[in-house]
């Protein structure tokens, strides 16, 4: 097998455990009004301590899986982390009380901390810089099109009577069992494709794994772009998370219809912003080194009218889904971009490490409260005054990813040993 192949079929194998993985971590968001039912006197404040307490084991299980991925074999960490999100959201189903689903909601953000942290540094370490975004585009659809599968199978379980616990058993156990797969993963060697060979096995870890997370912080581009990642995530974790129930609350959509319908046209519309802005993205850089966060800036920027416009302009079904599925395109464009520039801006060595170490961030100041603080408002005044303070994240994404443009030549060039 040629290393073009080796290559191709580990990016299939991970787009397809990726889109599992985000069907197992939004198996609840597209059932709360089922949940909320279920489980009588639970708040929708309260509803989002489950993705909190995910958060919360994502963000501290990503920096040791991060440190280990950039020294053993990669598969068996991968296949253990998607293992254990399936069984934890299986698991999630057989449980009777709230306590006890939080549980099965941290266990499920163990799991996803150790593939979600590993797997982009695997697939730099196969493709080269010139065609990295575009290979990272086609990992990152399994965010968008795995989250809509969630949606959707929850609004088609739902309708054939299966209710919330269903949803979780069902979602849950094939993702465990295809975790295995990644056992057969081929492990490329680190920095493969950012330096010669000999290069590539003279490069020697920096001391204390600890020192390599205080390095970061002198890489400006790094940290501006983990900072857009945060603002971006606290925008996307909440519309993911409450997306449907919006939809139910604020438009009088079925539960079953919402959670089906915006599957389907987040799956579309996020295939087609991820896989453009990867390829855009690289077209870009080819041109000028900061590319990717240029793209980035203006799509989120360009999303914040669009968003309004749902809010406060659009009553007809029609138009509603027409609009949300433009402000998808956008808002979906940097998530490929994003990436190659964390994994660009990096040694070779460390990628996983800083992988783990964005995320932490990321989810600290962005994801982790999101939906707590959206449910928070909707109870005090609607879901549309929560989702308009996400909107206005998403445009400080924008102002961030302009802001990073200058610094990414110099860091890039620091990351080769330049």
């Amino acid at each position: 097998m040629t290393t073009n192949d080796r290559a191709r079929g580990a990016l299939w194998l991970l787009l397809i455990l990726n889109l599992l993985v985000y069907m197992t971590r939004y198996a609840p968001a597209g059932v709360l009004p089922l949940l909320e039912e279920s489980l009588l006197g639970v708040s929708k404040q309260q509803l989002g301590y489950l993705a909190t307490v995910f958060a919360i084991v994502y963000l501290m299980g990503a920096p040791p899986f991060g440190l280990l991925g950039d020294r053993v074999r990669r598969g068996p960490l991968l296949a253990f982390g998607v293992l254990l999100s399936g069984l934890a959201t299986a698991a999630g189903g057989l449980q009777a009380s709230f306590g006890l689903l939080l549980v099965s909601r941290a266990l499920t953000g163990l799991g996803q901390a150790a593939f979600v942290s590993i797997a982009p540094a695997l697939l730099s370490d196969l493709y080269p810089a010139s065609r990295r975004g575009a290979a990272l585009g086609v990992f990152s659809i399994g965010q968008p099109v795995g989250t809509a599968l969630s949606y959707m199978a929850g609004g088609v379980l739902v309708a054939f009577g299966l209710g919330w616990q269903g949803v979780l058993l069902v979602l849950g156990l094939p993702t465990a069992l295809a975790g295995l797969a990644a056992l057969r993963l081929h492990e490329p060697r680190r920095g493969a494709c950012d330096m010669t060979t000999d290069a590539a096995e003279e490069r020697q870890p920096m001391g204390h794994p600890w020192r390599r997370y205080l390095a970061l912080l002198r890489n400006r581009s790094y940290l501006i772009n983990t900072l857009a990642m945060s603002a971006n995530g606290f925008a996307m974790g909440g519309f993911a998370y409450w997306g449907p129930t919006y939809l139910h609350t604020e438009h009088g959509i079925s539960v079953s219809m919402a959670s089906l319908g915006f599957g389907l046209v987040t799956a579309s519309a996020g295939a087609m912003g991820t896989l453009g802005g990867g390829a855009v993205g690289d077209r870009l850089v080819r041109r000028f080194v900061g590319g990717h966060a240029l793209l980035s800036g203006i799509t989120m920027l360009a999303a914040v009218p669009l968003l309004y416009v749902l809010f406060f302009s659009v009553k007809q079904p029609v138009l509603v889904w027409m609009v949300i599925g433009a402000s998808e395109v956008l808002l979906f464009a940097n998530t490929s971009p994003s990436l190659a520039i964390l994994m660009n801006v990096t040694a070779p060595d460390m990628r996983a490490s800083a992988n783990a170490f964005n995320m932490v961030v990321a989810h600290l100041l962005g994801e982790m409260f999101a939906p707590v603080i959206i449910g928070a408002l909707a109870d005090d005044s609607n879901m549309t005054a929560g989702l308009g303070v996400a909107a206005v994240a998403i445009g400080v994404s924008g102002l961030l990813w302009l802001l990073c443009m200058p610094f990414i030549a110099g860091d890039e060039r620091r990351a080769r040993g330049g």
